[in-house]
């Protein structure tokens, strides 16, 4: 149901698979596989869902990393992470690093 909805608004058939929380096990492995999936995790974990989790500190857990090229950020639609973006964005892009897909790190 998630492939259809997001098919319907990206117009491009999804390719990869996170598991909820990071969590899997073999078993999420092989059905993600089955179902041609490829299972990515991120390298970097904004936390922007806990409490506490301002615009500062989301900014602070990104930028802080040493290596931040071909990273993958794990954000979450939150009103902290949104005032958040542009700066890092910014940020990046003053470091030579383009912000893209995951697609653009993977293949």
């Amino acid at each position: 149901m998630a492939e259809k909805i997001i098919s319907q608004h990206i117009k491009l058939e999804p390719k990869f698979f996170s598991p909820p929380s990071g969590a899997y096990n073999k078993n999420t492995l092989l059905a993600a596989q089955k179902l041609g999936y490829r299972t990515i995790l991120w390298s970097i974990d904004t936390i922007d869902w806990k409490k506490g989790s301002t615009k500062d500190v989301i900014i602070k857990r990104v930028l802080e990393r040493e290596n931040l090229r071909g990273s993958i950020v794990l954000m979450h639609p939150k009103k902290e992470t949104v005032k958040a973006l542009a700066y890092l964005i910014d940020s990046l892009r003053e470091m030579e690093i383009e912000v893209g897909r995951v697609s653009d790190v993977l293949y």
